[in-house]
């Protein structure tokens, strides 16, 4: 892991704000109604009792796109468990922001798990990101257990995505984690 001085791990996850929500279909009710409104989806309420990953990525950074595949695979094997995948669409550059071109991405891609398009980078600087890609595992308390910016990391990601279900599903039994694409 690059030791990058911002990292979040062990801090409380902080709410997402925004409403150019992809796939938020699978929220609750509730959380879908706050996001409708206008309002954050709070980590600590409206996920509490989820393992969250947050992906931060940009739909034409070539090492963005290579963790595709892992985000997918890790949204079908855990989400029985209360496992969510948040993708948290950055634009690298300002045509990228643009919401049809995003929802194109994502059919292009074939994304199933909830994206939101952080066209104003208001999400980005909450989290203090500095780099594409980077993700954030959440334990089902809302505490970031793992921070890791850049690529790379895949199986010890999906160890520790295995270790925070388990708090939750101690009589699960989950496959070897997948080896990097």
């Amino acid at each position: 892991m690059w030791p990058f001085s911002n990292s979040l791990t062990g801090r409380s996850a902080a709410d997402i704000p925004g409403n150019d929500w992809f796939n938020q279909s699978v929220f609750s009710e509730m959380a879908q109604e706050r996001i409708k409104a206008g309002k954050p989806l709070r980590i600590q309420k409206d996920l509490r009792g989820h393992v969250v990953l947050l992906h931060f990525w940009d739909f034409t950074s070539v090492n963005c796109i290579n963790e595709l595949p892992h985000m997918k695979t890790w949204w079908q094997r855990y989400n029985a468990f209360q496992f969510v995948v948040i993708g948290i669409h950055t634009p690298k550059y300002s045509y990228e922001g643009d919401s049809e071109k995003v929802s194109s991405a994502l059919l292009r891609f074939g994304l199933p798990y909830p994206i939101i398009n952080d066209a104003d980078y208001e999400i980005w600087q909450r989290y203090g990101s500095d780099t594409w890609p980077r993700k954030l595992l959440i334990n089902h308390k809302g505490k970031v257990i793992f921070d890791y910016s850049g690529t790379g990391g895949e199986m010890a990601l999906e160890a520790k995505i295995q270790g925070a279900l388990k708090a939750t599903h101690p009589d699960a039994t989950f496959a070897e984690p997948i080896k990097p694409v």
